[in-house]
């Protein structure tokens, strides 16, 4: 990893910490509280393949996993088709308990950062 990488990473990390203490630990999208347990993200308000800004405060809020991934699918992409089949297939065995009933993602199937 170069020294670039390394610092871009720590001041992400830094900044990450700033917006979670600001929202209070809590998803701004659903409510829930969660505090330092790992299940928080930082999400870009306008993303960056959009031209949003990486480190400004104001294009950042607190989400948990399950909002985060709901808010990618609704926001950075526009529905597709046979998405509904696509949905019935994941709520199938041996995916059904990883998704909800709106079709997003569980906390406990998303990757961590």
């Amino acid at each position: 990893m170069s020294r670039h990488h390394r610092g871009e990473t720590r001041r992400w990390e830094r900044f990450r910490l700033t917006i979670l203490e600001r929202d209070g630990w809590a998803c701004t999208e659903c409510g829930r509280f969660f505090g330092r347990d790992g299940r928080l993200e930082v999400h870009h308000i306008v993303g960056l393949d959009a031209g949003g800004a990486r480190f400004a405060a104001e294009n950042c809020r607190t989400v948990c996993r399950s909002c985060h991934f709901d808010i990618e699918r609704r926001v950075r992409r526009p529905p597709v088709a046979g998405e509904e089949e696509w949905v019935a297939y994941l709520r199938s065995a041996p995916y059904a308990s990883m998704v909800h009933n709106d079709g997003g993602m569980s906390d406990d199937s998303a990757s961590k950062d």
